[in-house]
């Protein structure tokens, strides 16, 4: 399958954006059988970062792969990098990957056109990447389903997510904050979201934010630039004793550590003595007695 994005994207669409605008177009299953190459104008023009995000999540709509064609932006990421390749050596790998684009007018299984410009900030609100809709759209209702199983599928995920058929997307509150995920949270995302959350105020309905980088590299380059220590209104008085917003190891897991609590602790740490097997779902207490299920 190959998916060419046409155009230019609007200012403040992410790479995430672009998948999840197909996703939610084709459907979860759109990829089963193929892999998948992206190409046009729109993906020429993203750094290796983004590229690596569209990439990652062709395994939600389940193809086998996602593949973007080697060019100067990708020899320029990997020049000089710890296991590329080193002098001559370089020059002979950069010819070659420059042979293995695919030919012109070479045919593919399946084509997909997208107009980047009609592109707007995706938002999920079910339980599948297919569960999307643009930030200005609204709940869906089962009702307007395509067919039973459809139908059945969204009044589940509904269940799950306790959002209302027709509410507006935009402005629906949060309590929980999560920034990062295994398709994102590179440096570039992480300085997004520090531009974003700078001098602004936490609402009064968020109990926490964690913020999980993609790597360890990502962690250590994100405290250097001092993203850790960005300061949000809110935080300034409360930091030392209850501290909103953490930066978690990336290879963190959700320990209990008594009935009812848990808390992140680095992998090495995790041990049985913790009493939880693995996917063992967690029960944590909310300041409302409310709680969070995460496995």
């Amino acid at each position: 399958m190959r998916v060419t994005y046409d155009g230019a994207l609007q200012k403040g669409v992410t790479p995430k954006d672009m998948i999840l605008h197909l996703i939610g177009k084709l459907g979860a299953k759109a990829g089963n059988g193929y892999a998948v190459e992206y190409t046009g104008a729109a993906v020429r023009a993203l750094a290796v970062e983004g590229r690596l995000t569209v990439c990652n999540m062709s395994i939600e709509m389940a193809a086998r792969y996602g593949t973007v064609a080697a060019d100067d932006v990708t020899f320029e990421y990997l020049h000089g990098r710890e296991f590329a390749p080193k002098d001559a050596l370089w020059d002979r790998a950069v010819a070659f990957w420059r042979s293995l684009p695919s030919d012109d007018g070479a045919a593919f299984d399946r084509e997909v056109n997208v107009a980047a410009r009609t592109i707007v900030p995706m938002v999920t609100w079910g339980t599948s990447p297919a569960h999307v809709v643009g930030v200005g759209e609204r709940v869906p209702d089962p009702a307007g389903a395509p067919d039973a199983a459809t139908r059945a599928a969204w009044s589940r995920a509904l269940e799950y997510t306790g959002l209302t058929p027709g509410d507006a997307i935009e402005g629906t509150p949060i309590d929980v904050a999560f920034i990062g995920s295994c398709t994102n949270s590179r440096l570039s995302d992480l300085r997004r979201a520090a531009s974003v959350v700078k001098g602004a105020k936490v609402a009064s309905n968020l109990r926490r934010a964690w913020v999980v980088p993609g790597s360890g590299q990502v962690k250590r380059d994100a405290e250097a630039e001092g993203l850790d220590r960005q300061r949000l209104h809110r935080l300034d008085a409360v930091i030392d004793a209850a501290p909103i917003v953490r930066i978690v190891e990336p290879d963190a897991q959700l320990v209990l550590t008594r009935p009812g609590q848990a808390r992140w602790a680095p992998a090495s740490e995790v041990t049985d003595d913790y009493g939880a097997a693995p996917g063992a779902v967690l029960r944590i207490a909310g300041t409302q007695g409310e709680g969070e299920d995460l496995r």
